[in-house]
């Protein structure tokens, strides 16, 4: 009796804030303690025979006085499960009046249904997470039946996305071939001109799947590498393609520039002999059809009119001085002729 009463003195105390050297109930142990006073009290009554009536009754009361603050608990307990359960009733009510189909005029309302639907599940799902596992937050009664209906609402909205994500997935591995096809083509035609326009096309394609469907973020990057990889190396051909037509370029350019110097290296004291065969090497040399980069090919064939007309020039000035010469040698041998006719 005396430890009941003791017990029944600590859990008022306990009770009480004012009491500040009161030790901290700990309500599992405190009715663990109840417990085993009741199970002592029992095994004296089978050992010594009946106590006496009014030291049952000081027990009893003092066991009842114990037992309060766990009734308290329990009954709050109790309440907030509660509470939690009519929480959660609430949130799947809310999750029941998703549409769980829909029809769509246009792209833009399937991707503005599809989003306010994971928008939603993701919310009803953070919601839920935030009320607490289910097995220590609600009443034991109740658990199977919310859990059941967890489950049949969740399904009901997840069934429909999932299927349109499948669907989705499926748009998305058909881009991808269709990138790794276009690959193989551009690495085996380098001069594929619409291999870009094609790459945008495809591109495009993707963003607005994406756009309309977004899928989980682990299939999405999954799918999206392989889909890069693939548009990379279009580009990355397209690129080569684009060198290696700079350089064959520029190699033309070059040799024509070797032409003009050839040209413009020609002086007044060349031979003309000499001219005329350069003239003529520089001339079935430009003749042979060759491309030079876009911004140089109006200038090059410009400089070459002008190095030609300059070589021709100084051919033509060597053949008008040739000419000269000779006309002074007749007229030298003319004059000798008179000379020695006018002699007796």
């Amino acid at each position: 009796v005396d430890e009941s009463e003791q017990l029944a003195r600590r859990t008022l105390e306990s009770a009480d804030p004012e009491v500040a050297h009161a030790p901290k109930l700990h309500l599992k142990t405190h009715a663990e303690e109840i417990h085993a006073l009741r199970a002592r009290w029992k095994n004296l009554q089978h050992l010594g025979g009946a106590a006496d009536q009014s030291l049952w009754h000081r027990f009893d009361a003092a066991l009842q006085i114990s037992h309060q603050p766990l009734a308290a608990q329990q009954a709050a307990l109790k309440a907030d499960r509660h509470d939690n359960l009519l929480a959660r009733e609430a949130l799947l009510v809310t999750l029941d009046a998703l549409p769980a189909r829909a029809e769509f005029a246009n792209a833009d309302e399937q991707a503005a249904y599809w989003k306010e639907q994971m928008r939603s599940l993701d919310r009803f799902q953070l919601a839920w997470r935030q009320l607490g596992p289910v097995e220590h937050t609600v009443p034991h009664a109740a658990r199977n039946a919310l859990q059941q209906h967890l489950r049949s609402s969740v399904e009901r909205v997840e069934t429909p996305l999932r299927e349109a994500r499948l669907a989705a997935e499926a748009v998305r591995e058909q881009l991808i071939a269709r990138a790794e096809t276009l690959s193989g083509e551009a690495s085996d035609n380098l001069q594929m001109r619409d291999a870009t326009m094609r790459v945008r096309e495809i591109q495009a394609e993707w963003g607005n799947a994406a756009r309309t469907l977004p899928l989980a973020r682990g299939v999405e990057a999954a799918l999206w590498d392989r889909f890069k990889a693939a548009t990379d190396a279009v580009f990355a051909q397209r690129d080569a393609a684009f060198n290696a037509r700079d350089i064959e370029l520029a190699g033309n350019l070059s040799a024509r520039e070797e032409l003009l110097g050839r040209l413009s290296t020609l002086g007044d004291d060349a031979p003309a002999v000499e001219i005329q065969r350069v003239i003529a090497e520089c001339d079935r040399a430009w003749s042979q059809a060759v491309e030079v980069p876009r911004g140089a090919a109006a200038s090059i064939d410009a400089r070459f009119g002008d190095a030609r007309a300059a070589a021709l020039q100084i051919l033509s000035n060597k053949g008008r001085q040739r000419w000269q010469g000779q006309c002074d040698t007749i007229a030298a041998k003319l004059a000798l002729c008179m000379e020695r006719e006018s002699e007796p």
